[in-house]
């Protein structure tokens, strides 16, 4: 998955620009996704 996403991104913005380091992509995806999970957090605080 983390390949086809970088593919993805070499394609929107340029191959120069897409980390390819596996360790740099995988934090990268980390920090995302625990964006996500603050986002979902505080949406569900509100609704409560």
């Amino acid at each position: 998955m983390r390949d086809a996403l970088i593919d993805l991104l070499g394609e929107a913005i340029g191959k120069e620009n897409v980390i390819t380091d596996d360790e740099q992509a995988q934090t990268l995806i980390d920090r995302v996704k625990s964006e996500e999970v603050k986002a979902m957090s505080c949406k569900q605080k509100k609704i409560t």
